[in-house]
């Protein structure tokens, strides 16, 4: 059981040792913050996750989970949203696309951004939606930043976290507004062509 009033269960990941994750949206009196549990691939908790002996972590400040990854050494990753200047509970205000590292024992993995989270902010809310390891160890984060040009509408953002820091991908592309995410491709001038010489 998870701990808080309610627990809105997001995502679930196997490891390759058969261990499985759960990580939870709390409400009710921890409204905001977000935890996650372990459990021994026959179900039952892992008493070694977290230091509470139930196989529970309660991930310090308000986060939102929407992604979770295993990487192949066991550490986990989070990835999802953090809080902005506006969070009230119960009424929103998660901004910022946030990415959580956390080792095989439920801690935060210090050597990743800073403190173990990095996060990337825009000029308005934004979420990490959906995450992917790339074969070089890098996360690629996609998610949504509202348009407020346009009330109501979102447009797509992707961010891409190096591996083993946590800082941005430097030699990512940078992101526009709209669906045409790369600047777009000068042409190449081509040589006049010359006149064939005529055969005698």
């Amino acid at each position: 059981r998870l701990p808080g009033a309610l627990a809105a269960s997001e995502e679930v990941a196997i490891a390759a040792d058969g261990s499985i994750v759960i990580g939870a949206n709390l409400v009710g009196s921890n409204v905001g913050k977000s935890a996650l549990q372990k459990l021994k691939p026959d179900g039952s908790p892992d008493a070694t996750f977290g230091d509470g002996g139930d196989g529970n972590v309660i991930l310090g400040g308000i986060f939102g989970i929407h992604q979770l990854l295993f990487q192949p050494d066991g550490k986990i990753l989070l990835a999802g949203s953090g809080a902005g200047p506006d969070f009230r509970p119960g009424s929103g205000g998660l901004s910022g696309l946030v990415v959580r590292r956390l080792n095989s024992d439920g801690s935060p993995d210090l050597t990743y951004g800073e403190g173990g989270i990095a996060e990337v902010s825009f000029s308005s809310d934004s979420l990490g939606r959906t995450a992917v390891l790339q074969r070089d160890g890098n996360l690629v984060v996609a998610g949504s930043v509202s348009n407020r040009d346009d009330q109501g509408s979102t447009d797509l953002i992707l961010a891409r976290f190096e591996g083993g820091k946590g800082s941005g991908g430097s030699k990512f592309a940078p992101l526009r507004r709209g669906i045409d995410q790369q600047p777009p491709q000068k042409a190449k001038k081509q040589a006049p062509r010359r006149a064939a010489t005529p055969q005698p």
